[in-house]
């Protein structure tokens, strides 16, 4: 759903009260402790803090809701 969509940071990731600018494709590409968004291995969006796990340090799981938006210019 997202392959003809920009990834950069003009995509907006929302889910509770925390945001992230721009989805990547490896955990690699945001230092440790850093929330990222990312289409993984399965193909789906995930939501990931680098190094740990996103479900114990920001109470989200598999499940809550996400909001995704595009701005008009980065």
């Amino acid at each position: 759903m997202l392959a003809d969509r920009p990834t950069d940071r003009r995509a907006c990731v929302v889910c509770n009260i925390y945001e992230r600018g721009g989805i990547y494709h490896a955990y690699a590409a945001q230092a440790n402790g850093t929330l990222v968004a990312l289409i993984g291995s399965g193909h789906r969006l995930e939501l990931a803090i680098v190094g740990d796990s996103a479900a114990r340090q920001l109470g989200i799981g598999v499940g809550t809701p996400v909001t995704l938006a595009w701005r008009e210019k980065e």
